[in-house]
């Protein structure tokens, strides 16, 4: 009875993100480096090393991903934005309506006086 083989890792086509069960190969690591024994691995420089090729591939690889998670968050703010902006523009305008009201009001009655008082005059 055979053992079953491990399913082949997808091939790299440039578009997928590494998964945590894939390979991922070191670049600029020679297999000539590679210590003997494990006790003689620099596990820091490794992760360190691991870490930067990661980020390296995701971030070539992630631009829509990218792209899209900033489209939703601009989104959101925009909204915001333009809800602050129409709250903001329409106290403006409730504010120039009362003053323009205002005005119009007081330049009427200034003409009521003054009607009264030639009215007044000239009786």
């Amino acid at each position: 009875m055979s053992t079953p083989e491990p399913p082949a890792a997808p091939a790299d086509d440039g578009e997928t993100i590494p998964t945590l069960t894939e390979v991922v190969e070191l670049s600029g690591y020679d297999t000539v480096e590679l210590p003997e024994s494990l006790s003689e691995i620099d596990w820091p420089a490794l992760e360190a090393r691991i870490r930067d090729n990661l980020i390296g591939r995701l971030l070539q690889r992630s631009d829509p991903l990218i792209e899209q998670e900033m489209r939703g968050a601009l989104r959101a703010v925009v909204d915001r934005a333009v809800e602050a902006i129409a709250s903001e523009l329409n106290d403006a305008l409730a504010s120039v309506v009362r003053d323009v009201v205002n005005r119009a009001v007081s330049d009427e009655l200034t003409r009521v006086q003054a009607e009264i008082a030639r009215r007044r005059g000239t009786t």
